[in-house]
């Protein structure tokens, strides 16, 4: 008998562990590296990394920090850091490979040397999983930094979930 409750102590916690739906789609991560231009035409690189997570159907909410630093020797590095809310055009509780997404940065902060300047975006692109858990990000973004500033960027990075 006491074997019985034994066994029936361990088994228990682990069928209870286990999930009615075998996959459900929550949240991803991913950081990136980052190119463009101005609208002067002055290139910029840098990267980041951010998250999101799912609040209702493909609608999710998220944050990203990143750096950016053109090319020239007299600009400041730019501080990046943003509150995003986006759209995942996916069936959540099925995987897939291919996850397009748009999103736009509703609350941003641009911090360099000479200050912090308010910035918003838009952007949009895919993430491809190779893995169940681990992908390839492409997106594209254009941000308007400060006072008249237009940034047009291209990002390549990972994402994982």
């Amino acid at each position: 008998m006491r074997l019985l409750i034994a066994a029936l102590l361990v088994i228990t916690p682990g069928a209870w562990a286990q999930e009615a739906d075998a996959y459900n789609y929550r949240a991803n991560g991913h950081a990136f590296f980052t190119g463009g231009a101005c609208q002067h035409g002055y290139a910029h690189y840098g990267g980041g990394f951010g998250g999101e997570g799912f609040v209702w159907r493909g609608l999710s909410l998220g944050g990203e920090l990143g750096v950016l630093k053109f090319n020239d020797r007299n600009s400041d590095p730019i501080g990046l850091t943003a509150f995003h809310v986006g759209y995942h055009f996916v069936n959540r509780k099925r995987p897939v490979k291919v996850d397009p997404y748009v999103n736009a940065a509703l609350l941003g902060i641009g911090f360099t040397g000479r200050g912090n300047s308010a910035y918003g975006g838009l952007g949009g692109g895919v993430n491809y999983w190779f893995k169940p858990r681990f992908g390839l990000r492409l997106e594209g973004r254009l941000n308007a930094l400060g006072e008249g500033e237009a940034l047009f960027m291209a990002r390549i990075g990972v994402v994982f979930r």
